[in-house]
């Protein structure tokens, strides 16, 4: 992969690993052409800043995607979110769960990304796709979600909309299906992180910060909070108003969320799949503990159990990290089951179906 072209940086006693998406030298757009062979008939995606196109690279025909993003957006706080994020990503050396970047290129109207292609799908049309499987299973998959968020949250950056959409698979193959965790249009770059331990690093985003400015805010019974991520997925923090931009622990929640959903079919906080976002929140704020009840959980393992408390932990300051999480025994493997969960499948594909009916209704 070629160094992506940046500014100087000047000799200091505090160096500055990160440089912001408007201090960046990209290549120019011919290069592009040069080095890529883009599909620019077909689209894989679009959004509100632009869209991905199938690409390959002309040396070795590797299948990549590229996304086009106008310049007319740089403004916005979520596509700084997402190219700050991805910079991090890239000046800290990537991570094999994380889509990452690998080159940018620019003309007169638009930055052109180029990523990861993951063409295997989500990863709970993974799990349904080959019918019931097991707690191991899942903790394979748990593992390197955990691994990715351990990446992110050690070079400072909070992803802020953890959620099954945003974790998608490499490979549509079983034995291959390798997370990929996608969509940093949400997240946060703190401006001071420590790679290693007695360094301090100081960067020169400005995200958080501009962020908070751009936020739309949302009135809920007089209170104001801010509108990052998917309110289903939010921590109790957040509904509190104990914590109103987003955190690690508040990803840890988000994990939390998706643990449960993976092992019983149901997310926490709406049993019947019919909740809307405002019932969610009422929900947590009047008990955020998950049920814990033999009719959900009485199938789950006493470590399954206790790493899904340890993850809704109402505290944030208790709750357990992501490199803690690496640690545990039921993600490391040795405390999850092997057997099959009795129709995991078919739980998560009606969960999955009440999903797509509430997002249809909504759109309608």
């Amino acid at each position: 992969m070629e160094p992506l072209h940046t500014d100087d940086i000047g000799q200091s006693n505090t160096y500055s690993p990160f440089v912001s998406l408007r201090r960046m030298r990209s290549l120019p757009a011919h290069v592009l052409n040069e080095k890529y062979n883009v599909d620019w008939t077909n689209k894989l995606g679009e959004g509100a800043y632009g869209s991905v196109h199938p690409a390959r690279l002309a040396t070795t025909g590797e299948k990549v995607a590229l996304k086009k993003m106008s310049k007319r957006y740089t403004n916005k706080s979520s596509f700084r979110s997402e190219t700050d994020a991805l910079m991090r990503i890239y000046l800290n050396g990537g991570h094999p769960n994380i889509s990452g970047l690998r080159d940018m290129f620019e003309d007169q109207d638009y930055y052109y990304l180029v990523t990861d292609l993951v063409s295997g799908g989500e990863m709970f049309d993974h799990l349904i796709q080959y019918g019931a499987y097991s707690e191991a299973d899942a903790a394979r998959l748990m593992h390197e979600v955990a691994s990715a968020l351990a990446f992110l949250h050690g070079v400072g950056v909070v992803h802020a909309d953890l959620k099954p959409e945003n974790l998608l698979l490499c490979s549509k193959k079983r034995v291959d299906g390798t997370i990929k965790m996608i969509d940093f249009g949400c997240a946060v770059v703190q401006d001071e992180y420590s790679p290693e331990e007695g360094t301090t690093i100081t960067t020169t985003t400005t995200t958080t910060t501009t962020a908070k400015q751009d936020i739309t805010l949302l009135e809920d019974k007089n209170d104001l909070i801010y509108s990052i991520g998917t309110t289903a997925y939010w921590p109790s923090e957040r509904f509190s108003k104990q914590e109103t931009i987003p955190t690690k622990a508040g990803d840890m929640w988000a994990v939390g969320v998706i643990l449960y959903i993976m092992l019983t079919g149901v997310h926490p906080f709406d049993i019947s799949g019919t909740a809307t976002d405002a019932e969610i929140a009422e929900h947590i704020k009047r008990d955020p503990s998950p049920p814990i009840t033999p009719r959900l959980t009485g199938h789950l393992s006493p470590a399954a159990i206790n790493l899904i408390q340890l993850l809704f932990k109402t505290d944030p300051n208790q709750r357990i990290s992501a490199d803690q999480m690496l640690q545990h025994p039921w993600i490391t493997g040795e405390e999850a089951t092997t057997q099959m969960m009795y129709e995991s499948a078919q739980k998560l594909s009606r969960f999955k179906g009440m999903q797509y009916r509430q997002c249809h209704m909504i759109s309608q």
